[in-house]
C-alpha cells in the first residue's frame, strides 16, 4: 500500500520514523519530503508499505486480503462505557 503524509517537515519525518516500527506494518520505502505546491511550510512524504500477520494486541491481519478486524470485549451488563 502507499501511504502519504501531509505536514510540516518535523512531523512527518517522526510519523514515518513511528510507523516504521508500528507492529504489523512493514514499512519498505520512504520517499524524500517533497514541497506542498499550495503551502510552502508544509511537505509530502510517501510510504511504501504491507500489513504483516503480526499486530497490535486485539487485532488480526489476513495477510491474504491485507485487511485488519479489530476484536475487543463487551462492557459487563449495566455498565454504560462503550
Amino acid at each position: 500500500m502507499e501511504i502519504r503524509l501531509m505536514g510540516s517537515q518535523q512531523q512527518c519525518t517522526a510519523l514515518a520514523a513511528v510507523l516504521q516500527t508500528t507492529p504489523g506494518l512493514h514499512v519498505t520505502d520512504v520517499s524524500r519530503p517533497y514541497p506542498n505546491r499550495h503551502d510552502p511550510a508544509t511537505v509530502r512524504l510517501y510510504l511504501n508499505a504491507s500489513l504483516t500477520g503480526s499486530t497490535r494486541a486485539g487485532a488480526t491481519v489476513n495477510t491474504t486480503t491485507g485487511t485488519a478486524a479489530r476484536t475487543r470485549d463487551l462492557p459487563a451488563r449495566g455498565d454504560a462505557r462503550a
